[in-house]
């Protein structure tokens, strides 16, 4: 097996990446849009856009400077 063999047969094998943290937010964490009171959850990460879902299960996506972080502590 040459060596763009082996890199073919690695990539097979790999799993896709996906994110768990983008710019210090987190899956799960709370956040809030400007001049909205609702606070959304990060329920994914598609960098570079948060996928946030409202307390209605609607989901929507945002860029991950237009949020905030909200304190749950």
């Amino acid at each position: 097996m040459d060596g763009r063999e082996q890199v073919d047969a690695m990539a097979k094998l790999a799993k896709p990446w996906k994110p768990s943290e983008l710019a210090g937010f987190r899956i799960g964490d709370a956040v809030r849009l400007p001049n909205i009171e609702t606070v959304f959850e990060v329920v994914a990460i598609n960098d570079p856009m948060l996928i946030l879902r409202a307390p209605s299960g609607r989901e929507l996506r945002a860029g991950w400077q237009a949020v905030t972080k909200v304190r749950t502590k």
